[in-house]
């Protein structure tokens, strides 16, 4: 299916050269809508142009009102100098932005002036602050600064923060792992928001030091701050470049452009990949070695998120034409040193395709690169696995079915060193870059070049995973404990079944002629199959319990959760508070922080589901059939404050 363009591809691909450019990206202060990232994608075209690939610099109006889709941008910051002095008898230099670009926290605004520093633990409360006088001073926290400054700053007066917080890379990194290095982190301001403070960042171990020094001291802990930084209307930078095909019919390669320097697995090693990548479909296809595609390979690197609201906001015309994707998101790690796993990340189950079973094929295919001491049978040499949808990165915005661009994710997860200034060259693998390479090469390249016959054989390869698929869900099932109702897993295969004749029919968008309807009754034979003998046997394991008995009746929806949302923008949406009027700005941070983990998934998938025509508990029902969990209350909170943004409408 695709195993002579793996070959020919495999063989070119140089993770060496990838590490090249890893090694010159991650050495610029790439943070979103400033000189540096403007210099690296300047560093992406110039590689382009020598190597003969027509490439074109993206720039869109980074300023305080420029809005695509439901984001908001902001203005451009620079800055040029930015210190920390302690003074009196341990006085010493705490922070250099010169040195140490991420001592200062980016978009502080400028300031010039001696200061007292206070300590709180925690800091994104007002009850950390109890018998802390802070106004006109610097707050030593380990909250994350846009939290702690809504407390600190601007309800209880603090001029400015210290930030010595780590966080936590369950399993491989705990916070006091890394007690020298810097976390990173950033000031948005976004909607409206005045720019109104100013921060730097240092290590636990420093912070410690100083929380020492100011338990101990008789004086005020005092420190000299100079910061040389302005915000004005601006630019955001990416590039865009295309291997040519024979139709305009795109498939689109991603990987951000952003982050501060260091950072080189993230995401400097996803920039290099590409660009290798890049070189290497361009070089095969000049040499004669691989045909020209029928479809066009896009290439894009962008600022992580914003950088593709704008792209696709500016090119709604094109979405029609982009038949699928891949993000290419950390994916250099050197697994021993970072503690990774390569991370095949599925799309949203609401954007069912034929991507994930295309991909993770292509892995296994790859992969098998280890034999037994007697050469039977193969495996991999890397740690990998294949995962749900979680979101988080540029791809969450391809998937979206507002967008219709389905787009799985090459990640390596978790990382010892990730948003910190430990992230450095040395912990870039050239064998983690190459195989990334190869592998979305390889899927891009495929989907370019598909047909009628190479979309069927896909469709082959969707049922033969969907039938493991049904079988270990029934399994699962009959092995619960505690024992699980028989009907919660008929409806769970249902809904895989649902989901797999979903992708099916996505196969169209490469042969517009193929008929799925065999493939979509195999799906209905080998799911039924497998219902049939699992209620065999769970009546077995269970047989004081009917496999046959009729689902409980469902409790009483209330008329919130009766409501249909209705979406207004296309592409997922954040809750920026200032579009909301005072009085719930206060309750959306309460809820974010009592209700919302950081990185949860279910208020994205459920905007995902959210169709115009499905209920807040329809939607909720999904929601737990696709992650395994449920929140009602939750989700009609969240639908709610949408609806006061500005981003649904809600009706009965």
């Amino acid at each position: 299916m695709f195993h002579a363009a793996l070959t020919t591809i495999r063989e070119a691909y140089s993770g060496d050269a990838a590490k090249d450019q890893v090694a010159i990206i991650s050495r610029l202060h790439r943070i979103q809508a400033s000189p540096g990232l403007r210099a690296a994608a300047q560093v992406v075209f110039d590689q382009l142009h020598a190597w003969g690939i027509a490439a074109e610099v993206l720039r869109v109006p980074a300023t305080a009102d420029t809005r695509f889709w439901g984001a908001s941008l902001f203005q451009e910051w620079e800055a040029t100098q930015g210190t920390l002095h302690l003074l009196g008898p341990s006085a010493r230099r705490l922070a250099d932005y010169r040195a140490v670009p991420l001592s200062l926290i980016p978009r502080s605004i400028p300031y010039q002036g001696t200061l007292d520093v206070v300590a709180v633990d925690g800091g994104d409360d007002e009850a950390d602050y109890a018998g802390v006088d802070v106004r006109g001073k610097m707050v030593l926290t380990n909250a994350m600064p846009m939290p702690a400054r809504r407390v600190a700053v601007q309800r209880l007066g603090a001029v400015g923060l210290i930030y010595d917080g780590m966080s936590q890379a369950s399993p491989v990194r705990l916070a006091c792992d890394l007690p020298d290095a810097l976390q990173y982190t950033s000031f948005w301001w976004r909607d409206g928001e005045t720019p109104d403070t100013f921060g730097f960042t240092v290590s636990q171990k420093v912070g410690a030091w100083l929380r020492d020094l100011i338990r101990h001291s008789a004086e005020p802990l005092r420190v000299q701050v100079d910061i040389q930084s302005r915000f004005y209307d601006g630019t955001l930078d990416g590039v865009t470049a295309c291997i040519p095909g024979k139709t305009d019919e795109e498939v689109v390669v991603v990987s951000h452009l952003c982050h501060p320097a260091p950072c080189a697995n993230d995401n400097a090693s996803g920039v290099g990949c590409a660009l290798e990548l890049a070189n290497t479909l361009h070089t095969l296809i000049r040499q004669g070695r691989l045909a020209q595609p029928q479809r066009t390979i896009r290439f894009l690197w962008v600022a992580e998120m914003t950088g593709s609201y704008a792209f696709l906001a500016t090119h709604e015309d094109q979405l029609a034409r982009m038949v699928a994707g891949i993000n290419l998101d950390m994916v250099g790690q050197d697994q021993v040193q970072c503690g990774s796993v390569l991370l095949l990340e599925r799309p949203p189950a609401a954007s069912a395709s034929f991507v994930d079973a295309l991909l993770e094929r292509i892995h296994t295919a790859l992969a098998d690169s280890g034999t037994s001491t007697s050469g039977q049978g193969s495996f991999a040499l890397h740690r990998h696995a294949n995962v749900p949808f979680n979101g988080g990165s540029d791809h969450y915005i391809f998937s979206d079915p507002t967008v219709g661009v389905p787009m799985p994710m090459v990640l390596q997860w978790p990382d010892k060193f990730y948003h910190t200034t430990a992230d450095t060259l040395e912990k870039t693998d050239p064998q983690s870059l190459a195989l990334a390479g190869v592998l979305a090469g390889t899927y891009a390249y495929w989907i370019a070049t598909a047909d009628g016959p190479a979309a069927a054989n896909l469709a082959d390869e969707i049922v033969a995973r969907a039938t493991g698929r049904f079988a270990r869900l029934v399994q699962d099932g009959i092995d619960a404990e505690p024992v699980r109702a028989w009907q919660t897993v008929q409806q769970q295969v249902e809904f895989e079944v649902d989901r797999t004749c979903a992708a099916l029919r996505t196969l169209q968008r490469l042969a517009a002629t193929l008929d799925v309807t065999p493939w979509l009754a195999d799906v209905q034979t080998v799911a039924q199959h497998a219902l049939t003998r699992g209620a065999s046997a769970w009546q077995r394991r269970h047989p004081d319990q009917s496999a046959a008995a009729a689902p409980p009746l469902p409790a009483s929806v209330p008329p919130a959760a009766q409501q249909i949302p209705r979406r207004l923008v296309r592409g997922p949406v954040d809750v920026p508070p200032h579009r909301l009027a005072p009085a719930d700005q206060t309750a959306w941070f309460t809820f974010q922080r009592d209700r919302l983990h950081p990185w949860a998934v279910q208020p994205t998938v459920a905007l995902y589901w959210a169709d115009g025509r499905r209920t807040v508990a329809e939607i909720d029902r999904l929601v737990a059939l696709e992650t395994g969990a449920s929140d009602l209350d939750m989700l009609v909170t969240y639908f709610e404050f949408l609806a006061k943004a500005g981003f649904v409408t809600l009706t009965a």
